[in-house]
């Protein structure tokens, strides 16, 4: 029971941190430079928050079809997309790059559908594969039609 509250207590300090950081953080940004700026982005805000909102969500699908047949029903997309996002948060906060969140999701499939660490890790690994081959191949088209495009400056050899 004293370990369930100190967990507990351990959530409250770090929502009440964050609450106190978000606070620190928007008296220091100029909030009316940032709702200028993203008046004047207009609805292609929205574009760029709903695609990205897409891959998050396809990446998290994608995630499920890395786990063994037998585990994958376990874990619903929903989980894994939340498990994700905090993972990316960590990625984003810690200055070890994209590689700081591994570890957490990890951890978070290890807690809540108890899987081995080992087997979170890997699940990793083919997911960050699949979504790296995939940004190839969406990349390679893209940088055709740029070299090719009568619109992209010309490179000289100066």
């Amino acid at each position: 029971m004293a370990r369930f509250e100190m967990k507990r207590l351990g959530k409250l300090v770090f929502l009440l941190t964050g609450i106190l950081l978000l606070v620190w953080a928007m008296q220091k940004v100029d909030l009316d430079s940032v709702t200028a700026l993203l008046l004047q982005m207009g609805w292609g805000f929205t574009g760029v928050l709903l695609a990205y909102g897409g891959v998050a969500w396809l990446d998290a699908i994608s995630w499920k079809f890395a786990f063994k047949p037998d585990e994958a029903p376990t874990i619903k997309t929903w989980e894994l997309w939340r498990i994700r996002t905090i993972g990316e948060a960590f990625n984003a906060i810690t200055p070890l790059g994209t590689m700081g969140g591994e570890p957490v999701k990890a951890q978070l499939l290890k807690e809540r559908h108890q899987l081995s660490f080992k087997q979170g890790l890997a699940s990793q690994v083919v997911a960050r594969t699949a979504l790296l081959v995939a940004l190839i191949v969406f990349l390679l088209p893209g940088t055709g039609l740029l070299f090719n495009s009568p619109m992209a400056p010309a490179i000289s050899n100066r």
